[in-house]
């Protein structure tokens, strides 16, 4: 009974220390600060729409709209933004000025696969809604570069396509609904003999996907995922 009663007592106080310390974080909100810039192309200094602008160690961030402007809430506790887009080298730059985080990208012809979100609720002036300038952005299991790393790793050459010596890039775009399900694909750049139907198949059979949510409602978004085809007797 001594040790019973201990017990319920122990219970008790963690209990106790939880109610508290949550009672403590409702009355303690982190501190917010309004972030915004714009992200352009190294190569000559063109604005990117579309790139994706995240707070590192989160699924949190936006994307830009058709200047390559972007702006988002990041809380004081977080100084670096990670920025990425397909073809680009991702970057990333501490906060430096809240109002003037600009940015530029380096293309990149290196990368096996890429992943970014092209869309998840934008007004008609192509411009992310105030109340999302944070957004949770749908996010793969495990994270982006776990994603990237089983898209590459099983990846199979299409006999067709080696048989053809065919080599380059597929882009795919598809949407992530509400409810989980990866469907609507577009091919925005095709190689055929097969590749196009592989990056496809990988997709489909790919890491569940965790939704874009917009005040706490999930809803559809779109992901454009590109993946190089470079023929195995070739190096570099």
């Amino acid at each position: 009974m001594n040790e019973e009663l201990a017990k319920r007592e122990v219970e008790a106080e963690t209990r106790s220390k939880k109610a508290n310390a949550d009672v403590q974080r409702t009355a303690s909100p982190v501190a917010m600060q309004l972030v915004s810039g714009q992200v352009r192309s190294a190569e000559g200094n063109s604005p990117i729409p579309g790139a994706n602008v995240i707070i590192k160690g989160t699924s949190l961030g936006t994307v830009t709209d058709a200047n390559g402007n972007y702006q988002l809430e990041v809380p004081v506790t977080k100084n670096q933004l990670v920025y990425s887009f397909i073809g680009f080298t991702s970057k990333e730059e501490a906060i430096k000025n809240p109002t003037q985080n600009d940015v530029t990208l380096d293309a990149d012809v290196s990368q096996l696969s890429e992943v970014v979100v092209t869309g998840y609720g934008f007004d008609d002036m192509g411009m992310p809604k105030p109340s999302e300038y944070v957004t949770p952005l749908p996010e793969p299991e495990g994270g982006r570069k776990a994603y990237q790393k089983y898209l590459e790793t099983n990846l199979q050459y299409p006999q067709q396509a080696l048989d053809q010596k065919i080599e380059g890039r597929v882009t795919i775009q598809f949407t992530f609904t509400f409810d989980g399900r990866v469907q609507d694909f577009n091919v925005i750049r095709s190689l055929g003999y097969g590749c196009d139907e592989e990056v496809i198949r990988l997709l489909r059979q790919g890491p569940a996907w965790s939704p874009s949510k917009r005040n706490e409602v999930t809803r559809d978004s779109k992901v454009r995922v590109r993946m190089r085809f470079k023929l195995p007797d070739k190096k570099g």
